[in-house]
């Protein structure tokens, strides 16, 4: 499933299941309104295939969160994701961000890792 949005959004969503995996890769501008948008999309393709791992990999998405955006992003994930394992795959630049994301998810009883090589991402959620 390849998700196109207008150009402007400014982002674009592209899915496929691999195995056992439902794997999302984003690419475009990152802001609040585009994640919250990205999130929605998400949820709905998670949903429609009953997916208990995902694996969404963000690192084409340009530009990034600050502490305060993080924390709102962190702690906002809707219960859905309670029963699915996550796995983000990412730059290292934002390695700062991705320790503090961790420990608020786990917070709130989400199971999501960060990681910045897909396969290494792939092996984590094929290990679960």
């Amino acid at each position: 499933m390849d998700t196109q949005k207008s150009s402007k959004l400014a982002y674009k969503v592209s899915s496929f299941e691999n195995d056992d995996i439902v794997e999302f890769v984003v690419a475009g501008k990152f802001t609040m309104d585009s994640i919250e948008k990205i999130r929605k999309e998400v949820k709905a393709v998670a949903s429609s295939l009953n997916a208990r791992k995902l694996l969404c990999d963000i690192s084409n998405l340009e530009g990034g969160a600050g502490y305060a955006e993080t924390y709102f992003l962190a702690t906002s994930i809707p219960s859905f994701y309670h029963n699915i394992h996550t796995a983000i795959v990412d730059v290292p630049r934002y390695a700062h961000l991705h320790s503090f994301h961790e420990y608020f998810t786990k917070m709130n009883g989400i199971q999501m890792k960060w990681f910045y090589d897909a396969d290494e991402a792939r092996a984590w959620l094929k290990s679960i």
